[in-house]
């Protein structure tokens, strides 16, 4: 494990499955607090179910709607169980290429935060989601699909599934639909039912580790996506079953489970917050004895219990030891010849490991890696955005950081912002803007073969963000032209503690 990792205050509590209560339940959404809506998402009156349901997206063309519980949920374990129904599926005139019309789905989603909502159409309302695991229960025939009506599995917002199942029957024929995911640690099932029975053997199965792909706890909730057709994508009920898992602080077993206080939250969390908040040990020691108190006097755990979390506390090396400088970018030079430690989101373009044989499309040429045997080239012939992304889990003490790398841009147009440009920034797991690090501006040479030389001092930035996981984003926005971006010798050195 890397130093760096170990300082990820998302992994002073790492849990271990162990059972807890039910931490959602709608009967209905006739009360819907506790929910974040996204986009289209609303609860209504559908005029055939008693209460009202949670309307994910209404019929209408090219359209997207998420909506999460607002807490987090442990993801040591869980049980989910949901009913849904689809209707007004249409337009009959665009039917996909199995003859089927109605689009385009939803999925149960597991994500970094209650906001988050990707593309429509295939996309389903979780495309470029990152990290995420998601189900999809999908009712589009596109070119990666297996046929019309299929669940699959899918990570960190890929339109392709990393497992998928054929149902029978269309999930859009207006009837009600049952749904079923366990998750034990270490296998996710799926199973589905048009008789309200749950099936003994699962529709999907599959082997996965959630918490390594997005983190211990994380949001849960639905997306939904039309496109060229569409469908009323509703959810009629829902309920979950967390397993949360003993606290760990800073690789010290407690042997304490985790469990929620009386806001609702996780002890875990407040743990988290100690750690972010405190600015010297004693204070972190300090903070988390007062949470063990307030959790023994609430009757969630012993007298010893709180002993146990208090020693783990004092023997953590938060905020105290050496100052340390390291660098914080895996396979920032790309010499492995893949990307590995990289996300890579292409969307409509390409983001290529390249030793220099790669001829972009349209008018860039091929050019030479900037330096070693291989570079990353983003390219494009269609309106996207593209995203090359590492995860940077930031320590509680960040003293000096400074982000340096090489590019070489080849351009068939001007630049604007931010339409037609080139980024690099700071994104939160949600991929909300946490801060702007470079752009191209209106007026910059459209050929830049250079290499450039760039750096940025992310100090400050990265200071407010202290305890998080973040990502480094280099990235390409394309509407008018074709534009070929080469990256290359990232690096960030961080001083901290």
């Amino acid at each position: 494990m890397s130093l760096r990792r170990v300082l990820y205050i998302a992994g002073v509590v790492w849990l271990i499955a162990a059972p807890a209560g039910a931490q959602i339940n709608f009967p209905d959404f006739t009360d819907s607090s506790g929910l974040t809506l996204n986009g289209a998402a609303a609860t209504v009156d559908n005029g055939v179910d008693p209460g009202r349901v949670l309307r994910l997206v209404p019929v209408s063309f090219n359209n997207a709607g998420s909506a999460f519980n607002t807490a987090a949920v442990c993801l040591g374990g869980f049980s989910t169980q949901f009913e849904f129904r689809i209707t007004g599926a249409g337009p009959a005139g665009s039917p996909d290429a199995a003859g089927q019309i109605g689009a385009d789905g939803f999925a149960l989603a597991i994500a970094a935060g209650p906001a988050a909502l990707g593309g429509g159409g295939g996309g389903l309302g979780y495309s470029g989601l990152t990290p995420s695991v998601v189900v999809e229960f999908d009712t589009w025939f596109n070119g990666f699909d297996p046929n019309s009506n299929h669940v699959g599995i899918n990570v960190n917002g890929s339109f392709v599934s990393v497992a998928v199942a054929p149902v029978p029957g269309r999930f859009d024929d207006g009837n009600l639909w049952s749904a079923w995911v366990d998750y034990d640690g270490t296998t996710l099932e799926v199973r589905v039912s048009n008789t309200g029975v749950r099936p003994a053997a699962p529709t999907l199965s599959h082997a996965i580790d959630i918490g390594a792909i997005v983190g211990a706890t994380a949001y849960v909730g639905f997306t939904a996506g039309t496109g060229a057709a569409f469908g009323n994508h509703d959810v009629v009920s829902w309920s979950l079953d967390e397993q949360c898992g003993n606290v760990v602080i800073d690789g010290c077993g407690t042997g304490v489970a985790d469990h929620r206080v009386a806001d609702g939250s996780l002890f875990s969390e407040g743990i988290q917050a100690c750690a972010v908040e405190s600015t010297e040990h004693g204070g972190f020691v300090s903070c988390v004895a007062a949470l063990g108190t307030q959790s023994m006097r609430a009757g969630s755990i012993s007298g010893r219990q709180r002993g146990a979390i208090q020693s783990c506390a004092a023997r953590s090396s938060f905020h105290k030891g050496p100052v340390l400088t390291a660098e914080f970018i895996e396979n920032g030079n790309f010499e492995t010849g893949d990307a590995g430690g990289w996300t890579l989101i292409p969307n409509a373009g390409r983001l290529t490991v390249d030793d220099g044989t790669l001829d972009p499309f349209g008018g860039p040429t091929p050019q030479p890696p900037i330096a070693g045997a291989f570079n990353l080239v983003a390219d494009t012939q269609f309106v996207n955005t593209s995203r090359a992304m590492q995860a940077i889990d930031v320590p509680l003490e960040v003293h000096a950081a400074t982000l340096a790398w090489l590019d070489r841009l080849q351009q068939i147009g001007p630049f604007s912002d931010p339409t037609q440009e080139y980024r690099v920034v700071i994104r939160r797991l949600d991929l909300s803007l946490a801060a702007e690090l470079f752009s191209t501006s209106a007026g910059d040479p459209p050929i830049q073969l250079g290499p450039n030389s760039r750096s940025a001092d992310l100090t400050a930035a990265l200071q407010p963000l202290r305890g998080q996981r973040v990502y480094i984003s280099f990235e390409q926005s394309v509407t008018c032209c074709l534009f070929a971006l080469a990256v290359d010798e990232v690096s960030l050195t961080l001083t901290y503690r």
